[in-house]
């Protein structure tokens, strides 16, 4: 399993969230999923 000492377990979770929406959505939706995905991780 991957790990990073350096990055906590929920900045993983944060990066590979943004990661899946931006993929998974249209390109145009792309600002707008960055600001939820930044907003679900300033709530973590």
């Amino acid at each position: 399993m991957w790990t990073d000492p350096v990055w906590g377990y929920s900045e993983r979770v944060c990066l590979l969230v943004r990661m899946h929406l931006v993929s998974r959505f249209a390109v145009r939706r792309h600002v707008d999923l960055r600001r939820q995905a930044s907003a679900l991780c300033s709530g973590a």
